[in-house]
Order: structure tokens, then sequence, then C-alpha cells
């Protein structure tokens, strides 16, 4: 999916906008807070109704003018080459942080609808907490691609949490007397889901796994990358039957300690953590290949590309390596939006096909430069 129409008002410093983005690459160029993220920030509003910026999604709306009440985000979306719209979605988001959506005139009240449609990968200084950062980083980022490949996997990864808490709040606040047979149906739900929560990961990661680690070496000239997953409990039992065997180790902590909310990705180099092997150059073009890889995977499945929302590039990766990256990002064939203070790092290929448009921005007002 590509967009050809943005429609932005209200948006932090951005009064109102109009943008015909290019099909391929677009470079954002302006000053820092001149409005460059405040579009990345629309466009992932736009797929997901949630800010990658901030928790409370009400301070997207500007503060600028007191009239402003609310913050309004439309997109035209096109798939293929032929350039026609096949879509319209909008956001609105008020400034009590009120969120409503609406997909080509009607109401949206699952916002995995509008992600579902509009698959989009962040790239910014906080994506490479996915080397270093807490496991919960690397689920999310396993749980995107399964979230728009496998169907079943939401409503399974649903079913699970609602299991998970009626069983912690159980092992915190029920009475020792018979709670063994009041968690009995929670851990058969929890069993049911966890083992096909299980199954989609691992047949997921079976196809990403090498993928990353041959894209990762082509990008970087490093052999010996090793990416696996890891199911978060002792899986050489069942589910079921881990969690009656540490029942009682549950009953004293107070909560389910093992399970697919424990899940991981082990990403390593000769044996050791890549993030202590790496550069951090090196260690940075490593998030960039999960993100491509990633992306790539959906595409090829969903037959539709992903959008790719790459913020401040040249701080992030050197000229070599950014060179590297740029000539990946355009193999993709999908629409990304660069942003930097300017365009003196970017490399176009004269022979290349690809249409590539570049837009500056003062204060919240985008002009087109080519």
């Amino acid at each position: 999916m590509k967009l050809s129409k943005i429609l932005i008002s209200g948006v932090r410093n951005i009064s109102s906008a109009e943008l015909a983005p290019s099909p391929a690459l677009n470079l954002i160029i302006g000053e820092n807070g001149s409005g460059k993220t405040s579009l990345l920030e629309s466009i992932y509003i736009l797929s997901t109704a949630r800010s990658f910026r901030t928790v409370k999604i009400r301070n997207i709306v500007s503060s600028v003018e007191a009239t402003v009440d609310k913050a309004l985000i439309y997109g035209e979306i096109t798939s293929g080459s032929s350039g026609v719209m096949e879509a319209q979605q909008g956001v609105e988001v008020s400034n009590k942080g009120k969120v409503r959506a609406r997909r080509n005139g009607a109401s949206v009240t699952n916002a995995s609808i509008l992600a579902h449609a509009l698959p989009v990968q962040l790239i910014n200084s906080d994506t490479f907490q996915l080397l270093e950062g807490s496991p919960k980083i690397r689920r999310q980022y396993m749980d995107w691609g399964l979230f728009h490949v496998e169907h079943d996997y939401v409503e399974s990864w649903s079913r699970f949490n609602r299991a998970l808490k009626q069983r912690n709040r159980l092992l915190r606040y029920g009475k020792l007397t018979g709670l063994e047979a009041q968690l009995k149906p929670w851990n058969e739900e929890l069993a049911a889901c966890a083992e096909q929560i299980h199954s989609l990961r691992m047949d997921h990661m079976s196809e990403l796994a090498p993928k990353i680690e041959s894209k990762f070496s082509q990008m970087c000239l490093v052999a010996g990358l090793d990416v696996s997953y890891r199911s978060g409990w002792d899986n050489e039992v069942t589910y079921g039957d881990y969690l009656a065997n540490n029942f009682e180790r549950d009953r004293v902590l107070g909560y389910t300690r093992d399970g697919p909310h424990r899940a991981d990705l082990s990403i390593k180099l000769e044996g050791l953590q890549a993030s202590e092997r790496l550069s951090r150059g090196q260690s940075k073009m490593l998030v960039c290949a999960l993100k491509l890889v990633q992306g790539d995977i959906v595409s090829d499945i969903r037959g539709y590309k992903t959008i790719y929302l790459v913020d401040d590039l040249p701080s992030e990766l050197d000229a070599e390596n950014r060179d590297v990256f740029l000539k990946q990002l355009k193999e993709t064939k999908g629409q990304v939006f660069i942003t930097a203070v300017d365009e003196s790092f970017m490399i176009v290929d004269k022979d290349s096909s690809l249409t590539n448009a570049v837009f500056h921005v003062k204060q919240g007002v985008f002009s087109k430069v080519k």
C-alpha cells in the first residue's frame, strides 16, 4: 500500500498541510523542531491510531492556537503501480484523548483494521533498542509480523492475555483451599492458546531468521549471525503440564512467571550477544536488516508493500552505512519517508526508475522542492 495524498491539521506545530508524496522515496528536510518527525508521527497514527512519541495521544493536538481542539489526519491509499485510489483512511484525535477512525466512510472501532490495511515500519533512535532493550521490544517485533500475516494470531494472543490476567488474579487473591481447581479452566485456556502462539511464532521465525542472517551479511559483510526464537518456557513439555508442574512456584510469586508472554529472540554472533560483538554502526545496520526483512516478508505474503518511516537517518548511520541502507530501502520498491536536516547526505541513483520527492518544512509548513 502507498499513500498518494496526506492531509494533516492540528498535529503539534503543523496547523495545516497537504502532501502528494512519491510512491517511492520521499525526503523530508528541515531544521530540528520544524515538523519533520510530526509528519512521520501522523502517518504512524494513520496506520495504528497510536503515537510513537507519547503514550498520551492527546499530546499530539496542537497547542499553538487556542481554538484548536482536535487533530485530523487523512490519507488516500493506492496499491500497485496504477495510482488509482483504493481506500481512504482518517483518524481524529481530540484534546481529551478521544480517538475516532474512519475507513472508506465507515467508522472503525478496532484500530487493528487500520494497521492491517496500511502496514508501516518505523526506524528511529528507539528502534535500536531491539538489540539492547527488554525482551518485550523483541516480542513486539515478532508480533508485528505475525499480526500482518497470520489471521489467527491476534485472537489467540488476545485470549491468552485475558486468561493470563484471570489466572494471575487468582494466584494473587484467590483462597488457598481449592485454588488448583479454580485455576483449572484458565490453565486449559492458557495451554491451548500458548501452543498455538508458540507454533505460529516458530513457523514465522523459521522463515525470518535465515533471511535476517543473509540480509545482515549482505549489508555489513559480517558472517556468523545466529537468530533464534525462545518460547518463554521449557517447551520440552506442553504448556499445560508446565503450568501444573510449577503451580507452587507461581502461587508463592503471585503470578504466572513463564510462558509466551516471556518469549524472546536470541541474536548472537560467534556465541555472544550481537550487541557485545558488533560496533555501534554494525548494530544499527543489524536493526535495519531486522526491519527490512520483516517488512519484505509481510509485503510478499500480503501482496502489497510496507511503508517505511525513517526518522533522522544521518544521525543514526555514518555515510557508508547510509548509502548501503538507502540502496536496500530502494530495492524494497516500497514507499519510504526519510527525515533529515538537509539532503546533502542523499545519493540518488541516476539510473533508477524510482521517482523521488523532496519536501522542505519550516515551522510546520511544507513545500515541495522536487
